[in-house]
């Protein structure tokens, strides 16, 4: 049986009998869901590399949250092998099952951060569609184990009733990368991958929206 505060992905906020916002039933809590992701699973020195300081990072805004209070339960930290796509999925929505309409969701990632070549809804001007990169992801799969642009922007659509943060701390995050005047092994980059036509949609499935329109106004993006 579902918890009192908990509603479902498409339930409405309640409104007032004149069709406003009723504002009195809405949270104000903070959640968090935090990856970080130093050993990738097909990691092979070449075209994927493992990291160093990802996983630190996210221990160091995990510890962070918690002293403001913010909802971190250890089910909601990913670390390496932990943050494959389906568990990020799981996470996600069982985070906002929890929420309240008006609560804050803080989802961060650092980790190897991609680029492949634009799919539908073919929205990209420079033709290239960035990614985040899982534990998972596959180089000789590249549809398997990352999350689109567009399907970040079709999860926290579908969030609107929530205040969304996305802490992002990888390459391609903003549309820019990594001075490479570092160790290479701090570059969270994780190349460019041709998608060939036939190649299987990414599993589980998530909502897309054309990431070309500005950010929703309930979601704030801070990228490194």
């Amino acid at each position: 049986q579902a918890c009192q505060n908990e509603r479902r992905l498409d339930e409405k906020v309640p409104q007032k009998e004149n069709g406003t916002r009723d504002v009195s039933t809405r949270g104000n809590t903070q959640y968090a869901l935090i990856i970080g992701i130093d050993q990738y699973q097909y990691a092979d020195g070449n075209s994927l590399i493992n990291l160093e300081g990802a996983v630190n990072d996210a221990k160091l805004l995990r510890d962070a949250l918690r002293r403001q209070k913010v909802q971190v339960p250890d089910k909601r930290v990913l670390l390496n092998a932990q943050a494959t796509r389906a568990a990020f999925i799981r996470a996600w929505q069982e985070m906002v099952k929890q929420a309240k309409p008006g609560d804050t969701l803080i989802f961060t990632f650092a980790g190897h951060g991609g680029q492949q070549a634009d799919v539908e809804p073919l929205d990209e001007k420079d033709g290239k569609d960035e990614t985040i990169m899982f534990h998972d992801f596959n180089p000789n799969k590249p549809t398997q184990g990352r999350i689109l642009d567009e399907e970040l922007y079709g999860i926290f659509k579908k969030a609107s009733d929530y205040n969304i943060l996305f802490i992002a701390d990888a390459c391609h995050s903003s549309g820019l990368v990594r001075t490479l005047a570092r160790p290479w092994r701090h570059v969270r980059t994780g190349g460019f991958w041709k998608i060939e036509p036939d190649a299987p949609p990414p599993f589980p499935p998530l909502p897309t929206q054309s990431d070309n329109a500005p950010l929703p106004a309930h979601v704030t993006l801070i990228t490194g």
